[in-house]
């Protein structure tokens, strides 16, 4: 009966964590979209940047929409790094 309750509470830990991630990842977005891309845009003014992308035959690359995505990779990744980083310093990991 040990590992049962060991195992219902590793699920449930898991389905907050996926909460939260899925949470994170709204604020990311929000983040990137009203705060990060508009500053972006001052150099390249009316958001062409976004628009930008490269064609080879009849392949359409879209170069603009993957680095949208890029920069709310990166500023996801950052975000877990720091969670993650506090969350070892909390449980006494930290080298100090």
């Amino acid at each position: 009966m040990v590992n049962y309750s060991m195992f219902v509470q590793a699920g449930i830990g898991s389905a907050i964590g996926l909460a939260l991630a899925s949470e994170l990842s709204k604020i990311v977005n929000s983040f990137s979209n009203h705060i990060i891309q508009p500053i972006i845009d001052i150099p390249f003014p009316e958001s062409k940047w976004r628009q930008l992308h490269v064609r080879i035959n009849n392949f359409d690359l879209r170069l603009g929409d993957f680095l949208r995505d890029l920069v709310e990779f990166t500023i996801a990744i950052f975000v877990f790094y720091l969670l993650f980083r506090e969350i070892q310093r909390g449980m006494g990991h930290s080298k100090k």
